[in-house]
């Protein structure tokens, strides 16, 4: 009986010498996390379901969710698999899915395997695989981009292919801005049109 008892007493001790320094570095890195991504001049949240700290120290979160309101009051999300803050205002992201509700009420959506969010520049460069999607038939793939959030553009300096109800569109780089609800291509367009 008393055996039992000292085996039941030295089980918690150990539990506790394991989740007590855990529980703590949790704490303290979501302290940092909301004290960097809560200054008063950005217009955002991020939210994620687990934090921790990797080999290099650094806090990793699992689930990262950023939402906001671009410069015309539009909301939009970005959502990844996993994050890792590599600065104060930085984060390196996996498996991004992201998306932006137009005033109009039409939708834009971005995929990414990989992307770097600079959460003082407002900024998020994507690789690894960008496909935009929109809400009335059209798509684009590169295999790099940027989001500028103040600007409301997409841009690529990478070759991109498109398509959608009018045909098909092949160029050397694009500029997507959703405020105006334009894109430019330039070298090497190439367009073939549906009949």
């Amino acid at each position: 009986m008393v055996v039992t008892s000292i085996h039941a007493y030295t089980r918690k001790v150990r539990t506790l010498k394991f989740t007590l320094p855990l529980l703590g570095t949790v704490v303290v890195a979501a302290m940092v996390i909301y004290a960097a991504l809560n200054d008063t001049r950005q217009n955002f949240t991020l939210q994620f379901s687990s934090v921790g700290q990797n080999d290099a120290g650094q806090t990793t979160m699992s689930k990262p969710h950023l939402q906001g309101v671009d410069a015309n009051g539009q909301p939009y999300n970005i959502q990844a698999e996993e994050g890792v803050q590599t600065a104060r205002d930085r984060l390196l992201l996996k498996g991004i899915n992201g998306d932006i509700t137009l005033k109009d009420g039409r939708w834009l959506n971005l995929q990414a395997k990989a992307g770097k969010a600079d959460m003082a520049q407002k900024t998020l460069g994507l690789d690894g695989g960008v496909h935009v999607y929109s809400d009335i038939a059209y798509e684009f793939h590169t295999d790099a981009a940027t989001i500028r959030m103040e600007t409301a553009t997409v841009e690529s300096e990478l070759p991109v292919y498109g398509q959608g109800p009018f045909g098909t569109l092949k160029a050397d780089r694009f500029t997507m801005n959703w405020h105006s609800k334009q894109a430019v291509f330039t070298g090497n367009v190439h367009v073939v049109l549906f009949r």
